[in-house]
């Protein structure tokens, strides 16, 4: 391995380690500015020395974010340049932000997923970008904040964000992240930080209070039992999901407690409606028709129901509704293609355990975050593009056939594993 690759795998892992980082997580200055610095040498490596830019999304998902891109510009260009704002002192949370931020910071973003996928060449890497992730995130629920969400007195775990929700995913995805690094690398420190990592994202779900989230990482394990069909292996997911569901519950503070009973009770979600998810999910279909071929353009999707006396200027909670809102019909469909498209390389036939293993965690991340995306907008959030960069970069080794587990080979400094062709 080489110098520049060396930098540069070392500049992954720092990207991932600060993208728990937000707000939420002040030090000597805004750390969480340290992501851009990061994450922008990795695209200037990716713009400059990477051959093959494009090759990680499939065409559909491509399709859609140049559909979004030239939409965009058009929007803001010709229909609402006004709005293209890039100064507010205005504003507290990441949503409330004016339109031309959350358009460069959607543009950046997508660009990091690109970059992320095109460097990661082999599993290895992965589980090293895995540990800085997860290593980020304990430093996040640590050093980070515990708010107080308005109008109740619930304390809810936001980490180094501004929302619990997604909060909620990034530990979710820490976990999943966490499970593939532990599968392929067995070496003893790498085995320690990786179930301090799951301990912690449990931990960190649990207490972010996001129940969108939780389900997610139910129907991610229960998924992933489903996937591997070896007795054994399975038994030791069931096995440490149980410990670890027994730890937090004896380890958790009372006021946690108290907070997620009240928020996953049958009562309590049939008269919230999944905190008014589904009054606004209502609202926006009775006028999204008048939106569905042209949209209203990205980070505009609160225009549909701009005439609500109830919900204005309150967006989607779901990606899906955002995507046709913003973009319309044409945008949806090639958005919901490109998803299924990304999830269809996974269902190849493998007799290797720990190959199967690896690709039943890559598919339960990625199947995680399609359930997030039902209760939240995701588009500008950094998690959401390290994990599809993450997917994207995975299928392409395991189409490339790169990945061929060898038990006489091993990861430098133990472990089981991999050579490549």
């Amino acid at each position: 391995m080489n110098t520049q690759i060396k930098v540069f795998n070392i500049i992954a892992c720092l990207s991932a380690f600060f993208i728990p980082f937000g707000s939420g997580i002040e030090l000597v200055f805004s750390s969480s500015k340290l992501f851009i610095i990061f994450a922008g040498l990795l695209i200037l490596n990716w713009l400059i020395v990477e051959k093959n830019k494009f090759v990680a999304y499939n065409n559909y998902f491509n399709l859609f974010l140049i559909f979004v891109a030239m939409h965009t510009l058009i929007t803001y260009t010709v229909y609402v340049p006004e709005e293209f704002e890039l100064f507010s002192t205005t504003y507290s949370r990441t949503s409330d932000a004016p339109h031309g931020i959350m358009v460069l910071r959607f543009l950046f973003f997508v660009l990091y997923g690109y970059a992320l996928s095109a460097h990661i060449k082999n599993p290895v890497q992965i589980s090293q970008i895995a540990k800085s992730f997860g290593l980020g995130l304990i430093f996040a629920i640590y050093f980070g904040d515990a708010g107080v969400m308005s109008g109740v007195s619930w304390v809810r775990q936001i980490g180094g964000f501004s929302d619990p929700n997604h909060f909620g995913l990034t530990a979710v995805a820490a976990i999943l992240l966490s499970g593939y690094s532990l599968n392929i690398d067995s070496t003893l420190y790498s085995k320690v930080i990786n179930l301090m990592i799951l301990a912690s994202g449990i931990f960190g779900t649990v207490t972010s209070g996001s129940r969108g989230a939780i389900l997610a990482l139910v129907v991610a394990i229960l998924f992933l039992i489903c996937r591997v069909s070896n007795i054994r292996m399975v038994s030791k997911i069931i096995f440490l999901s149980v410990l670890f569901a027994i730890i937090t519950n004896f380890m958790l503070p009372d006021s946690y407690k108290e907070m997620l009973a009240a928020r996953v009770s049958y009562e309590r979600v049939s008269e919230d409606k999944g905190s008014e998810r589904l009054d606004i999910w209502e609202e926006y279909l009775s006028n999204l028709w008048d939106y569905s071929l042209l949209g209203t353009g990205l980070h505009r999707s609160p225009e549909v129901i701009k005439g609500s006396s109830s919900f204005q200027g309150v967006f989607t909670h779901n990606d899906y509704l955002a995507s046709f809102a913003e973009f319309g019909v044409f945008g949806f469909l090639l958005f919901v293609l490109g998803l299924i498209k990304m999830g269809m390389g996974f269902f190849n036939k493998e007799k290797d355990t720990q190959i199967k293993v690896a690709d039943a965690l890559i598919l339960s991340l990625y199947v995680s975050w399609i359930m997030c995306c039902f209760f939240v907008n995701t588009f500008n959030l950094r998690t959401t593009w390290l994990i599809l960069g993450i997917v994207s970069a995975y299928k392409q080794i395991r189409k490339k056939n790169h990945c061929m587990v060898s038990k006489s080979t091993k990861i430098q400094g133990g472990g089981v594993g991999y050579s490549y062709k």
